[in-house]
């Protein structure tokens, strides 16, 4: 990260992102790496909405096989 940037859309600046990210991130990666040794999820982790994003023009979509025209996000609530 660009210490020299200006503030992101989180409106904290890069320089204070730097020096805080390995404090910040110890504890939620701490959960997931329990999560994963565990072989448990919380509940909402397991469920998502899926959005289908169209990714090309009706004209190449007819060359693709169905479903290739799509790129799919999960959303997770």
């Amino acid at each position: 990260m660009n210490v020299k940037n200006s503030l992101g859309p989180d409106e904290i600046h890069p320089a204070i992102v730097n020096r805080i990210a390995d404090i910040v991130a110890g504890p939620p990666s701490e959960l997931y790496e329990a999560s994963l040794d565990q072989g448990k999820l919380p509940r909402d982790w397991k469920t998502a909405a899926i959005i289908a994003i169209h990714k090309v023009s009706a004209q190449s979509q007819l060359k693709i096989k169905a479903g290739e025209a799509y790129e799919y996000i999960a959303e997770v609530p």
